[in-house]
């Protein structure tokens, strides 16, 4: 059996989550040291971004659904 190695961050699309919140840009995945092999952390990359903001979940789909969650107004 072939093990995908999943390593560095990733630029994810605008069909998967939703831009930085403070700055508009695209959000990168990578994999999470903590938590198990499946956990990833999503973050802005912009070194421009006064926030940086980053989450993680325990999962792909966890991490995508907690980055992609925006406060009512």
């Amino acid at each position: 059996m072939t093990q995908v190695v999943d390593r560095g961050p990733k630029a994810l699309t605008a069909e998967e989550a939703l831009p930085c919140p403070w700055c508009g840009t695209q959000p990168f995945i990578q994999p999470w040291h903590g938590g198990g092999p499946a956990k990833r952390m999503i973050s802005c990359d912009d070194g421009d971004c006064d926030v940086s903001p980053q989450v993680t979940g325990a999962t792909r789909f966890k991490a995508l659904a907690r980055w992609n969650t925006r406060a009512s107004r």
